[in-house]
């Protein structure tokens, strides 16, 4: 390790540099007028990184990205640097140690980073960064799946309108959808519930295209006739209670072995009002998607329609032009 001041301009940013610096915000705002008046107190980090352009060193940027940015803003014509010696996967290590804060905070931005990682070093696995992150793959693994939301989601994820599981669930739906279910998100009671309402979407989304495939079952059907669990909350008050809910759905003329099935039918949601419920939140799921459908399908047809038009106008222009232009001798 060595420290020197080195001039501005010799220092380069990193291609995998973790954080992107906002110039308009306040802070960094803050962060130039100080050092217009202090100075920069604090050194950043490089290292020395071979250029197979020119064939000399370069010093590229470690950790220190708003430093470097708010010093060369303010005019600061010499910066102090720690010179780390260190290979590529070193580098990367040191720059989500520094940064490791930004997981929480600022999990979109940090899961582009690390996929921008993943694709500049072939030789990183998924099983380095975990690693490196001191998490689990899995944990790595959902938060890589992240760069897969669109950016109006993915701001409203780092800015915490949008809760990280609901944001994990969001970015398994396609793109085109990811507005819409953003909304839904932020307005959610619970992060559980919006996972729910996602996985419905998915399901009811895999059950058309079976039956489009030519399988014959019909998706809303298939949902009422699948037996799902109650929430552990929902049976343990039913047991707290257990006049009132066995004196709802057993019937005095029931046979033990009928009165036992219907306990076990309202627990797997299998009893009439359960699968009426289902079959209604089935059918307005079914409605839903296929408006969205009819609206995204408008939608393009508007675009392709705007799109002709400009350039029918565009043409129009250049006959135009070239009616105007005096004729070759």
């Amino acid at each position: 390790m060595q420290q020197k001041i080195v001039p501005i301009g010799e220092v380069h940013q990193s291609d995998s540099q973790l954080r992107e610096v906002d110039k308009g915000s306040a802070k960094f705002e803050g962060m130039v007028a100080s050092m217009r008046e202090n100075g920069i107190l604090n050194p950043i980090s490089v290292r020395y990184v071979d250029n197979k352009e020119t064939g000399e060193q370069d010093l590229v940027l470690i950790d220190g990205a708003h430093r470097l940015a708010s010093a060369t803003e303010a005019g600061i014509q010499e910066i102090p640097v720690t010179i780390l010696e260190l290979d590529d996967v070193q580098a990367l290590s040191a720059q989500i140690n520094a940064n490791i804060h930004t997981v929480q905070t600022k999990p979109y931005q940090y899961s582009r980073q690390l996929n921008r990682m993943l694709a500049l070093n072939e030789n990183l696995t998924v099983d380095d960064l975990a690693r490196m992150t001191g998490e689990t793959k899995e944990w790595v693994n959902t938060r890589l799946n992240l760069h897969k939301l669109n950016e109006n989601a993915g701001k409203k994820v780092d800015e915490g309108v949008i809760p990280i599981m609901s944001a994990i669930a969001l970015a398994k739906l396609p793109q085109e959808d990811h507005d819409e279910f953003a909304e839904k998100a932020m307005m959610a009671e619970t992060s559980e519930a919006f996972i729910e309402e996602v996985q419905a979407v998915i399901k009811a989304r895999r059950a058309e295209k079976a039956n489009e495939a030519g399988d014959g079952v019909d998706p809303v059907e298939k949902a009422v006739e699948t037996a799902r669990c109650r929430k552990v909350g929902e049976i343990k008050n039913a047991y707290e209670s257990a006049d009132d809910f066995l004196g709802a759905i057993v019937d005095d003329n029931m046979t033990p072995k009928e009165a036992g099935m219907a306990v076990l039918n309202w627990i797997m949601q299998m009893d009439d009002a359960s699968k009426e419920q289902r079959r209604a939140a089935a059918i307005e799921r079914q409605e839903a998607e296929k408006a969205r459908r009819e609206k995204s399908r408008a939608q393009s047809t508007a675009k392709k329609v705007e799109k002709a038009e400009a350039n029918l106008e565009k043409l129009k222009a250049q006959l135009e032009k070239e009616g105007e232009a005096p004729a070759s001798e």
